[in-house]
């Protein structure tokens, strides 16, 4: 029992003793050398929060703190490790880093370091955030490097600021916004070198620029990150901008061939790999981020790691705008721009509304074909402009061709094709009606003979479209339009966010412009025309509404333009602008020209069948009253007494049916007899109507519109001459007997 009990004492004490003993064993304990070896580094700190402190206690008496000072210590306790027991001798430094340096170089007692050796001599180390530059390295001993940082920016987060908001330095020289700058720093000389253009403003001390900063004075503080991320952690009015530039590598100065040196190096090697610098990051100047692929204040959220990383708040922020939701999962498709369903819908819509009643038109004409008033309109015009008005309408199918990438798209040259031709056709017949009735209606007024022929009518329309196709014939070969898409916004890696392709060549200003004034100069000279014409009756050549047509044309053209401009490249509301104009100007035209003529077909008909005596009446009462219209005009704009000739002759014509002493200027006397054209002639598709003649023998011959109303409907001169035979219904043609000829007249064929 006893040699039991004696065992089990045995035992116990060797279990305790056991692991004493190995611990005394391990090489690195102080057990195992108890004579620890004392090294000592005379030291001087340089007063730079974060990086260190330095508070005065009173009586000579410092305390500091700071980044360096944690690391100070941290390198005390791997010295132990080395069986070193290591003391920093602490004093503070100069204030200035220039001088501070001065005192650990190896130029003392010089021009550039007047400093005597004595003072050189006394430090070791100068525990300071020193930028690694040339110049240093060649002066003095330079540590390990035991952090990096860079050139940044602040900036001051209040809302209610009124400077303008800039995150950048290129912004703010853009914008003409100052930055804050500390003077007599490194990196001071850095940015005023690399932003030649900033406005700065200078500051003696940081808590000046802060406060200078957050007075508006300045719109960015720019400064070393590691400080700037430190004040930035602490207020949270300011914020580190993205703006990083001219990398800095921060290191302490030694004194050339301090003894034991090389403890120092080791001991700071060690901080950076066992993340003892990491740590003393993370509690200074920010805090330290979840794992990649994680969030939340735990980090127990998701966070996408291609596209996302939590912030210091925990939050999942994405790394580029194309993605989105709380873990950047969600991809946000490019924006191509492209036209939205409900436009094309509308457009489609537009194209059925015109082509419907163009068609119907049409058939409505042919049905008709044999009406007083449709001949009388010269149907072949009519149906041209039905014909460029549906080519015109075409253009906007041509339009909502396009395609997601970079084409190709056949149909972009098509689209200035449609519409220039079906613009040329539709107006060279519009201005070629109206020409034709007005150079008939001006040359009985003067009393002349002019002859308009069918083919010469047909020419106007021809020779503006000549001048159109040739132009887009040279376009189409010279520099054809080809589809282009351009990507308008893109994330900070280069990823298309949007874009919008459109329809372009190199030189296309000058293509579109060739062609804009040329239509904008023809519409003004047919508006011109029009209103020369506005005195001729609307039941002869339909100018009252030919005139609204082209006005309606040149107003739509002047309004369109402009708004296409200022649209620029947007391609929704640019191709809604432009449906709008091709569709409007095209049922315009449609409705102005056809709807008068469907209403006096449908609700005031005549007879196929025409009185020639009645034609007579109403031809010589239109010629009076386009003849009384323009002697006004011209009286209106004469002083003298003493006219021209032809304004001589166009009063006699307004004196026409209303003086019993009138006579005519040629050979020929009372009871001469003209030959005047039938209502229908001006259709010129009926070749077996006959001319009319009639009798100018006293005033009853013509009556003006009071007159007529109270005389007998058929007044017994008027009376179709004999002895005459047929013309053709192309015109005018004012004749006296067989035995002589008058010098006035006109005629057309």
């Amino acid at each position: 029992m006893r040699c039991s009990l004696s065992v089990s004492l045995l035992l116990a004490l060797l279990t305790l003793v056991f692991p004493i003993l190995l611990e005394a064993r391990r090489p690195g304990s102080r057990q195992s050398n108890p004579t620890l070896e004392q090294i000592t580094f005379k030291s001087a700190v340089l007063h730079a929060p974060p990086f260190a402190t330095v508070e005065d206690m009173g009586g000579g008496q410092y305390e500091y703190g700071g980044v360096q000072i944690d690391l100070l210590n941290s390198m005390k306790q791997f010295a132990l490790q080395d069986n070193i027991l290591v003391n920093f001798d602490l004093v503070p430094s100069p204030p200035q880093y220039g001088a501070a340096f001065n005192l650990v170089a190896n130029d003392c007692n010089t021009t550039a370091n007047p400093n005597p050796l004595e003072a050189c001599n006394a430090l070791d180390i100068i525990v300071a955030n020193f930028y690694s530059t040339p110049d240093r390295a060649l002066r003095s001993d330079l540590s390990p490097t035991w952090m990096r940082s860079t050139i940044s920016t602040m900036k001051y987060k209040d809302p209610s600021k009124t400077l303008r908001d800039v995150t950048t330095m290129q912004q703010a020289a853009e914008f003409g916004v100052a930055v804050c700058l500390k003077t007599d720093t490194f990196y001071a000389g850095v940015v005023a070198e690399k932003f030649p253009t900033i406005i700065f403003v200078s500051c003696d001390d940081q808590d000046i620029c802060i406060a200078k900063l957050k007075a508006q004075e300045c719109g960015l503080y720019a400064s070393d990150e590691l400080q700037l991320r430190y004040r930035a952690a602490n207020d949270a009015s300011l914020a580190v901008t993205p703006e990083s530039f001219n990398t800095q590598y921060i290191t302490w100065a030694f004194k050339d061939d301090t003894p034991n040196i090389r403890w120092v190096r080791k001991w700071i090697y060690q901080a950076v790999i066992n993340t003892t610098m990491d740590q003393l990051y993370f509690e200074y100047f920010q805090k330290e981020l979840c794992p990649v692929g994680s969030a939340g204040e735990s980090c127990q959220l998701p966070c996408d790691p291609d596209h996302g990383k939590a912030d210091e708040t925990g939050k999942c922020v994405c790394e580029s705008t194309k993605y989105r939701g709380d873990d950047c999962s969600i991809e946000i498709p490019e924006n191509k721009n492209l036209i939205s369903t409900g436009l094309k819908a509308m457009a489609y819509f537009m194209v059925a509304v015109n082509y419907i009643v163009i068609i119907g038109l049409v058939a409505w004409m042919i049905f008709k074909k044999k009406s007083h008033q449709i001949r009388l309109s010269q149907p072949f015009f009519l149906l041209m402009i039905l014909l460029g008005c549906g080519i015109s309408t075409s253009t906007i199918l041509a339009m909502m061709s396009e395609s997601e990438g970079d084409g190709p798209v056949r149909a972009c040259m098509a689209v200035p094709w449609l519409y220039s031709v079906g613009f040329s056709i539709t107006f060279g017949c519009l201005f070629a009606k109206i020409r034709r009735v007005y150079l008939i209606f001006k040359s009985a007024a003067d009393f002349r003979r002019s002859k308009v022929t069918f083919g010469e009518t047909c020419s106007i329309t021809a020779a503006v479209l000549l001048v159109d196709v040739t132009i887009l014939m040279v376009w189409s070969i010279v520099d054809p339009l080809h589809w282009e898409r351009t990507i308008t916004s893109s994330d900070k890696f280069g990823v298309p966010l949007s874009s919008e392709g459109i329809c372009t060549c190199q030189y296309w200003e000058v293509w579109v412009s060739s062609i804009s004034l040329l239509h904008g100069g023809l519409l003004a000279i047919a508006c011109y025309l029009c209103y020369q014409a506005r005195d001729i009756p609307t039941k002869f050549s339909e100018g009252k509404y030919v005139s609204i047509a082209m006005f309606s044309n040149l107003q739509i053209f002047v309004v369109g333009l402009p708004i296409l401009v200022i649209l620029g490249s947007d391609s929704s509301a640019g191709f809604f602008v432009r449906t709008v104009v091709i569709w409007m100007n095209d049922l315009v035209v449609v409705v102005l020209i056809f709807g008068n003529l469907i209403y006096h077909v449908h609700f005031h008909p005549s007879n196929h069948r025409v009185d020639k005596e009645d034609v007579s009446r109403e031809i010589g009462s239109a010629i009076q009253k386009f003849s009384m219209a323009k002697k006004e005009r011209s009286e209106r704009n004469s002083s003298s007494s003493d006219s021209s000739e032809r304004t001589r002759r166009s009063a006699k014509i307004a004196q026409f049916g209303t003086s019993s002493e009138f006579r005519l200027t040629s050979r020929a006397s009372t009871g001469s007899r003209f030959e005047m054209p039938s209502v229908a002639e001006l259709s010129d598709e009926d070749e077996t109507s006959e001319s009319l003649h009639f009798t100018v023998a006293d005033s009853n011959t013509l009556h003006s519109d009071e007159e007529k109303k109270e005389s007998s409907p058929v007044p017994s001169v008027a009376k179709p001459a004999e002895g005459l035979g047929k013309s053709s219904w192309g015109g005018l043609d004012l004749k006296t007997d067989s035995s002589s000829s008058m010098r006035g007249g006109f005629e057309t064929n």
